[in-house]
């Protein structure tokens, strides 16, 4: 039986995952079609002003009244448990390094084993073989096409609405790693 892929996205305040926190945490479980999804907003263990927040639609009211990490953290594994009864799981993100680096910690304590192929690092390949010249004088400044809407009309994959929120931006990370998937089938 194949594990369940779990495409997971993070809103964060900021890159720091010592100092920064998590607000949003989206996943969405995978078989041959999407089994299941998960979104949840994160208290903040400080507060911020509403032009900080880069949640489309949510305030700080949201999230003061959203639940406090650890709780948040204990349903997500949870959740992941159910998603990968009997099969397992593997876990990508897009830019999955900054995903990684903020689960590993407590309270989410997600191992670093259970995570596969990072969906950046995979459209960034397929970019650069594709394209050369148009990736050498677009991306100059990063190695990578960082976020999602850089790599996302690549691969001619609409963004999920509204964008910058977790479950809509693993819908998208979704679609390009379907679209990813195709392509390395047909190499």
């Amino acid at each position: 039986m194949n594990p369940v892929h779990v495409i997971v996205d993070l809103e964060v305040t900021g890159f720091d995952y010592k100092h920064d926190q998590i607000l949003q945490i989206g996943a969405l479980a995978l078989g041959p079609k999407p089994i299941g999804d998960f979104e949840l907003l994160v208290k903040p263990h400080r507060v911020y002003e509403d032009r900080q927040l880069n949640l489309k639609g949510k305030t700080i009211w949201d999230l003061e009244n959203a639940e406090p990490q650890e709780e948040v953290a204990s349903v997500f594994r949870r959740w992941l448990m159910r998603m990968g009864m009997n099969r397992g799981i593997i876990l990508h993100a897009y830019n999955q390094k900054h995903e990684q680096k903020f689960l590993v910690q407590e309270p989410w304590g997600i191992p670093a084993w259970v995570w596969g192929e990072d969906i950046m690092l995979l459209a960034f390949q397929i970019m650069k073989q594709a394209r050369p010249p148009v990736l050498q004088k677009s991306y100059t400044r990063w190695k990578y096409p960082r976020l999602i809407p850089e790599a996302a009309p690549f691969f001619k994959v609409t963004p999920h609405k509204p964008t910058h929120t977790a479950l809509a931006d693993c819908r998208t990370t979704a679609d390009i790693w379907e679209k990813i998937l195709a392509w390395t089938d047909l190499s």
